[in-house]
């Protein structure tokens, strides 16, 4: 369900909108400062102060770089990921977390050889030295055929778009609109 055009054009012309690539934490101290009042992530670290609308979520897909000893392997598990070397995304990346969280509660540890922010990086290095790597499904397509990609061996373990804000003060004005309508167009995911 969209929103009426006249509302559209209303949020177009009071909201100003800047493309500003960070990290997630990054994005949430900007946010708290103040330089913006709403802001896309891939989560939420602080939701004591922040809240979230999740716009949209996919899987994410683990990389395995040919000539791996999992590139042949039918279904892989978190027990196979124990002791297995990685490249990740940094702590300042909400799905960084995800990723801890999950293999801690699978009893698992990970080797993270590799850390950067940037995923292209993440990916070279990933097929260089035969590191695996998960990157969310949109990516997937981009990444070549030098890997074998499969579902995340935990289905939780999802790449999430969220719109978040300050909890408080309320939004006002036309970021309330666009909030409101976020709330009311993506429904089930809220």
């Amino acid at each position: 369900m969209g929103a009426p055009s006249s509302t559209g054009a209303a949020i177009q012309r009071e909201l100003s909108a800047r493309h500003k690539s960070n990290t997630d934490l990054a994005l949430e101290d900007q946010l708290k400062r103040g330089e913006f009042v709403l802001c896309l992530t891939t989560g939420v670290l602080d939701a004591d102060r922040l809240v979230k609308r999740t716009l949209f979520q996919e899987p994410v897909m683990l990389c395995i770089p040919r000539g791996h000893e999992l590139y042949e392997k039918k279904a892989v598990g978190m027990e196979d990921l124990d002791g297995r070397h990685f490249v990740m995304f940094s702590t300042q990346f909400f799905v960084r977390h995800k990723f801890d969280a999950l293999c801690g509660e699978a009893g698992i540890k990970p080797v993270i050889d590799y850390i950067s922010n940037d995923f292209n990086s993440l990916f070279g290095l990933a097929q260089q030295y035969g590191l695996l790597f998960a990157a969310p499904l949109h990516c997937v397509g981009s990444l070549g055929e030098q890997c074998r990609y499969t579902p995340f061996p935990d289905s939780r373990f999802e790449w999430d778009v969220c719109m978040v804000r300050e909890r408080h003060p309320e939004l006002t004005g036309m970021a309330a609109v666009l909030w409101d309508h976020l709330e009311n167009a993506v429904p089930g995911r809220l």
